[in-house]
C-alpha cells in the first residue's frame, strides 16, 4: 500500500504551525522533502521520523534542548515572526522550535520539563491580572522569568462587511449567528468563557460553541471561508485575512523562561534578544500589537539566573 504524502500545508496543520517554519525544518533538514514539479511534498515516514525526533518530552527533549529551545503555549502571529527572525539577532544563532498547544497546556509542558519555554495569556479573574498569578500557582520555588512580549487586541472577527451587524457577545446567542470556537485551555477560550459568565450567557445557546479550532489563523479562516459568521480573536489574524475586526479587550501576552543549568546559555540569549531594541523596531511595523513594553521583566523568582 502507497503511504500517504503531505502538503507544506498539511503538515503546517497537523504540527499547528505556520506553513513558513515548515520550508525552514525542510530548508534546515529537520524534515525529509522531495519536489514535485515546483512543489515541495513529504513522505509519511519522513514526518513521523521527524516527529519520533523532536518529541517534547523524556531523553528526545533532553538530546535536542543542546540544539534549540523548544517552546510551547499560546499561539500568536507576531511571536511566529519573532521566532523566524531570533537567530538573525541573537549571537548563540538561537534556534526555537514552537509547538502552540494553548496556554493551560503550555504550562504544563514547562512543569513538566518537556519545553523550555512558555507563551501565555491568561486572565486571572480574582486580580484582574494576566499571566502572574497562574505562573505563581504552578511554578512554586521553581526558576522562573516572565517576560512581557507584547500587548494585543482581542475581540470579534467577522466579514469584512458584517451582514449580520454582530457587534457583542450577547449576539453570539442569536439563532441566525454561527461561532467558531478556539480549544479548551487555549487563553483565548478562557477569555471568552470569562465574559461569557460575566454577563450571564449559557454557552449552550451559542451555535458553534463546541466547534474548536487550534489558533487564531485557523479560526478567522474559517470565518473568511463563510464556515462561521465570527469568532473571537486577535486583530492582526483579521488584518492579515483582511476580515472586520471589533476590539473588546486588550490583554497582556508574555513569556514564561524555567531557567535550567543545560540550556542556561541559550535561554540567557533568548533574553538578550527579546531586549533587542533593533529586533522590536521590526516588529514594531506589524498591526495590532503595543511593544512599548517589550522584553521587561515581570516577575522572576530568587533562584533565577539573570
Amino acid at each position: 500500500m502507497n503511504q500517504p504524502i503531505y502538503t507544506p500545508d498539511d503538515i503546517a496543520s497537523l504540527l499547528q504551525i505556520s506553513k513558513h517554519t515548515v520550508y525552514e525544518l525542510i530548508k534546515r533538514g529537520e524534515l525529509e522533502a522531495f519536489k514535485v514539479g515546483n512543489k515541495m511534498r513529504i513522505e509519511a515516514t519522513a514526518f513521523e521520523s521527524y516527529k519520533k525526533r523532536q518529541r517534547i518530552g523524556g531523553q528526545t527533549n533532553q538530546a535536542t534542548s543542546e540544539n534549540h529551545l523548544i517552546l510551547t503555549g499560546s499561539h500568536d502571529l507576531l511571536l511566529e515572526k519573532f521566532i523566524h527572525l531570533a537567530s538573525s539577532y541573537s549571537k548563540e544563532s538561537l534556534q526555537i522550535q514552537s509547538a502552540f498547544t494553548g496556554s493551560l497546556e503550555g504550562c504544563m509542558s514547562l512543569y513538566r520539563n518537556e519545553a523550555n519555554v512558555c507563551s501565555l495569556h491568561w486572565l486571572d479573574e480574582s486580580t484582574n491580572t494576566y499571566n502572574v498569578p497562574l505562573v505563581e500557582r504552578f511554578f512554586m520555588n521553581e526558576p522562573i522569568t516572565v517576560v512581557h512580549f507584547a500587548k494585543r487586541a482581542q475581540g470579534l472577527i467577522t466579514t469584512k462587511e458584517n451582514p449580520k451587524q454582530i457587534e457583542s457577545f450577547s449576539d453570539l446567542t442569536r439563532d441566525d449567528v454561527t461561532f467558531v470556537n478556539r480549544q479548551r485551555g487555549s487563553g483565548t477560550r478562557s477569555l471568552l468563557d470569562t465574559h461569557l459568565a460575566k454577563q450571564g450567557i449559557d454557552p449552550s445557546c451559542i451555535s458553534g460553541y463546541d466547534d474548536e479550532e487550534v489558533n487564531h489563523f485557523a479560526t478567522a479562516t474559517k470565518v473568511k471561508t463563510n464556515e462561521g459568521d465570527v469568532t473571537l480573536g486577535i486583530e492582526a489574524a483579521a488584518k492579515q485575512l483582511d476580515l472586520n475586526f471589533i476590539p473588546l479587550v486588550e490583554e497582556q501576552f508574555d513569556l514564561v523562561i524555567k531557567w535550567n543549568d543545560n540550556s542556561s546559555q541559550k535561554l540567557q540569549a533568548l533574553l538578550d534578544t527579546l531586549q533587542n531594541e533593533q529586533l522590536i523596531d521590526v516588529l514594531k511595523t506589524f498591526e495590532g500589537y503595543d511593544l512599548e513594553k517589550s522584553g521587561q521583566i515581570l516577575y522572576q523568582t530568587t533562584k533565577t539566573k539573570v
